[in-house]
């Protein structure tokens, strides 16, 4: 039980990575289309 929890919050902590460094991406892609306009 313990372990399966443990996978869990592994999981979410590994897919809240992911949607974080994709929108930091996205962001620094827009930037760059944008050639930083907003900056």
């Amino acid at each position: 039980m313990w372990y399966y929890t443990n996978i869990i919050i592994l999981f979410k902590y590994i897919i809240f990575l992911s949607l974080l460094m994709e929108f930091n991406t996205r962001r620094r892609f827009d930037c760059l289309l944008q050639k930083c306009q907003d900056l």
